[in-house]
């Protein structure tokens, strides 16, 4: 079963926040996603809601997950290969940059 986890690799006051696919133990994709946030606002695993700000960010990647999810599950009986280019075009369309 795949999962979708958000998480920070800086401690910035601007980190970027990355969204990591897993599929199986081989198969693991990273990416932005996009949004940025306070690394001292984020409590390992999402935004510590204590603005109304950071709970709209909570939503926003809680919805991005899911819409990874959705768009795996639409894509497995294709066929297509899962590699982080592929991640990336669910998160464009989210952000709707294409």
């Amino acid at each position: 079963m795949a999962s979708v986890k958000c998480l920070l690799q800086s401690k910035s006051d601007n980190a970027n926040i990355y969204v990591q696919f897993s599929i199986s133990r081989t198969q693991v994709f990273k990416r932005k996603t996009g949004f940025i946030i306070d690394a001292k606002d984020w409590n390992g695993k999402a935004p510590i809601q204590k603005s109304q700000e950071l709970k709209n960010l909570k939503s926003k990647l809680d919805k991005l997950a899911t819409f990874i999810n959705d768009a795996h599950n639409d894509t497995v009986s294709t066929g297509i290969e899962f590699t982080g280019d592929w991640l990336q075009l669910p998160i464009d369309l989210y952000n709707k940059k294409t």
